[in-house]
């Protein structure tokens, strides 16, 4: 009898925790944004001020300044950088990557080291439709938004909007404003180059930034003294703790022991090939 009382009492337990998850993924769906309104999906743009021949004068925005472009401003070799680099699979998977989730759980418990699994999907739910509270719910709300937008929206008309609102840094927003301040060119005119050092940026902008401190990777020391002896031959020799990615290249050492070591933007190469 003591035994099917605990029984029970498990099976009623599980019963309870069942019902009270199941309304509360409920209720935080009732509360989703509209995902059905294109006009969700406008995000704010700069005001500019120019004179009678069209040249900008001045920039007026808030924290955001960003201007929208359509997908067919969009350079292919530009998208093809930003999936490389941010979601190889984009076009492969669903609304979540359930390899890249395998991954990210393995990574993190065997290894320590922090690595996300979101897709692009994912990111623009949470950059456009989310505030950044890094709470479960707004996960649970990313990951159903995401599935939403999913099967509303097509994957070119997806990455069309993510890029026109993933964040550069110094309140710049989108790949359009990105491209006018950090090359002075319009989207439609990015080399392959300058698509990869763009695409290399928004997971980390802040860090990557390009008038920052971690423009070229870096070594330290001990690692410099055993390239210009000859122990380091390979930068893949170079041990992570020794080592400073930057969002380019950079060489190091002097004469025949100079050795070029990759940074963010030839990462992104790599994966794109």
């Amino acid at each position: 009898m003591q035994k099917r009382g605990w029984r029970r009492l498990i099976v009623d337990a599980v019963l309870v925790g069942s019902g009270c998850s199941v309304l509360y993924v409920g209720f935080l769906w009732l509360t989703l944004p509209d995902i059905s309104n294109p006009r969700t999906f406008i995000a704010a743009q700069s005001s500019v001020i120019t004179d009678r021949t069209g040249t900008e004068l001045y920039r007026l925005f808030g924290e955001q300044d960003r201007t929208y472009i359509t997908g067919d401003a969009i350079p292919q070799h530009m998208k093809d950088a930003i999936v490389a680099i941010e979601d190889a699979r984009y076009f492969e998977h669903g609304c979540f990557d359930v390899r890249a989730i395998a991954r990210a759980v393995f990574v993190n418990a065997f290894f320590g080291q922090s690595q996300g699994a979101s897709t692009l999907t994912q990111q623009l739910a949470r950059n456009a439709l989310l505030t950044r509270e890094k709470k479960i719910s707004r996960k649970i709300k990313e990951l159903m938004l995401a599935c939403g937008l999913e099967r509303r929206y097509s994957k070119q008309e997806l990455l069309e909007l993510y890029l026109n609102w993933i964040p550069f840094g110094q309140n710049v927003y989108g790949l359009e404003q990105a491209s006018r301040t950090f090359f002075g060119i319009p989207a439609k005119d990015l080399t392959l180059a300058q698509s990869a050092v763009l695409a290399a940026i928004p997971q980390r902008p802040t860090y990557f930034n390009p008038y920052g401190n971690n423009v070229r990777t870096r070594v330290t020391e001990p690692s410099l003294r055993k390239i210009l002896d000859g122990t380091i031959t390979k930068a893949s020799d170079i041990p992570d703790a020794n080592l400073r990615m930057g969002l380019l290249g950079a060489n190091a050492g002097t004469g025949t022991t100079l050795l070029y070591i990759g940074g963010r933007t030839d990462q992104v190469l790599r994966n794109m090939q």
